[in-house]
């Protein structure tokens, strides 16, 4: 007896690892079609990434051409005096020019805090003096920190 069930578990043990081989077989060639497939898509997201960046990149230099070709809005040119006003823009201005909001009153004459109010959006300058804010756009620092040296010392502040 025991030669039939050593012959029945050597029988079983082969047909086992020949099923086995056979299913191990089919995983490998999924698993090498799959790493392919993953390749390919790696690929093609390396491709997509770079127009991306390129398309991006192209958009930008044509935004900063449209910028530069788009001339200032100057109290004389504008239609009917009307300003646009940005809360966010006078700040950005005043940083630009590396004023406090106390010297940026001082050439607008105005307070500190109506400056700050602007910029917070809480209030909307004056005709007068959204004249003034386009007349500080384009100016450079040297030259807003010349026009605040000239009115404190004319003891405008």
């Amino acid at each position: 007896m025991p030669n039939i069930e050593k012959s029945l578990r050597e029988e079983i043990t082969r047909i086992c690892r020949g099923v086995m081989s056979r299913e191990l077989a089919a995983l490998r060639r999924d698993n090498a079609a799959q790493r392919k497939d993953i390749d390919e898509l790696k690929r093609r997201l390396a491709i997509e990434e770079r127009q991306s960046r390129a398309y991006a990149h192209a958009l930008h230099i044509e935004r900063s051409a449209r910028v530069q070709a788009t001339p200032l809005h100057h109290p004389e040119t504008s239609n009917k005096g009307q300003h646009r006003f940005s809360a966010k823009g006078l700040k950005t201005l005043r940083q630009h020019l590396d004023l406090s909001p106390r010297q940026f009153g001082i050439l607008l004459d105005v307070s500190r805090v109506t400056i700050y109010n602007w910029e917070q959006g809480r209030s909307r300058p004056p005709k007068r003096s959204l004249r003034a804010i386009y007349a500080l756009r384009g100016t450079s620092k040297r030259e807003a920190h010349d026009r605040l040296a000239a009115r404190v010392a004319s003891g405008h502040h």
